[in-house]
């Protein structure tokens, strides 16, 4: 599934190089994108469930099962990255004129990729809660960044240009991560 998001990654970036160019717009999507499909891994494994399977085998079922959704929403994120490529493409003059009524809109092409991570990121937490019944200090962060992902959607429809919406959205797996890791140090 990470093959499948880098997959994606870099069809949204040759979009850009291929109707503009290169420019600022592809050093946004770029280390948007590849920032978010990392963060993103990171989060996976910010909860500690080799250890908790370990001691509690019993909770192998939920959390194999619970790997549907992880995939599922990576693989929509990948293919959804495809999405925000074309419409990147698209956002070029005369190509959007002559090809807008095959588009879908841009908020439309980021509410797709952050309703994927959202998935993603709601998975995670419900399995670090159920599979490795953490309960922490910090599960107001995991709702912190779905904020995060609504408030980017929302920029975007108010005018912030598709390019800046993936370093955006990344900033919401890392700020899950700043937080948790943050809260580790301080427990240790």
């Amino acid at each position: 599934m990470l093959g499948e998001c880098v997959l994606g990654a870099t069809n949204a970036v040759a979009g850009v190089i291929e109707t503009r160019g290169w420019s600022w717009d592809v050093a946004w999507v770029g280390s948007g994108s590849m920032a978010l499909v990392l963060a993103l891994w990171w989060v996976y494994f910010l909860v500690p469930f080799g250890q908790v399977l370990h001691h509690h085998r019993q909770r192998a079922f939920g959390w194999g099962y619970g790997h549907f959704a992880v995939f599922a929403s990576l693989a929509a994120m990948g293919a959804f990255l495809g999405v925000l490529a074309d419409q990147l493409k698209l956002n070029d003059g005369a190509a959007a004129a002559a090809q807008a009524h095959a588009a879908v809109s841009p908020t439309l092409a980021i509410g797709l990729v952050a309703a994927a991570v959202a998935v993603y990121l709601v998975t995670m937490w419900l399995m670090s809660v159920r599979v490795a019944g953490q309960k922490h200090r910090v599960d107001w962060a995991w709702g912190a960044s779905l904020m995060l992902l609504a408030g980017v959607v929302g920029a975007v429809e108010a005018g912030m240009p598709l390019a800046w919406s993936l370093p955006a959205l990344a900033l919401a797996p890392a700020f899950l991560i700043a937080v948790v890791e943050r809260g580790r140090r301080r427990d240790q």
